[in-house]
């Protein structure tokens, strides 16, 4: 497989994990709704670096991931304390024992913060894309 299309799936990925955010934010699961956006934001940049290194990061932290891509998409500067936000979520969103008793992550999490980690997100994938397609990257569903 092409690097090309290795970059495409993760962002594809990405794509879909911003969907299941908002599916997940309408059924009032707002827990699962900020770790998915989570999930979206570290997988579009990942695709930012597989793009630009060749290389693939194992880590899940945004924070790490956002630190290395704003050196090639300079825009994510601007969303840099959003994103490094959405690391809390990786964990707590999932797991009562990361959060102080008695509370869980179904009853921790509202509206408010999914819409956050959403807009987040939207924004990430939004520069993501853009970036992406500027280096010739199809972003789209077709074959490439």
């Amino acid at each position: 497989m092409s690097a090309r299309e290795q970059v495409r799936r993760w962002f594809l990925e990405a794509r879909t994990d911003l969907a299941v955010v908002r599916s997940l934010r309408r059924e009032g699961h707002h827990h699962a709704a900020c770790f998915y956006a989570q999930q979206a934001v570290e997988k579009a940049l990942k695709s930012v670096l597989i793009a630009v290194t060749g290389q693939y990061s194992m880590t899940p932290s945004c924070k790490n991931l956002v630190e290395r891509a704003v050196a090639y998409v300079p825009r994510l500067r601007a969303v840099i304390r959003r994103v490094e936000d959405l690391d809390s979520l990786y964990t707590a969103a999932r797991y009562p024992n990361a959060l102080p008793e008695p509370e869980r992550p179904s009853r921790y999490y509202t509206g408010r913060h999914s819409a956050r980690a959403e807009a987040t997100a939207r924004t990430v994938l939004d520069i993501v894309e853009a970036f992406l397609q500027s280096q010739g990257i199809s972003t789209g569903e077709e074959a490439s």
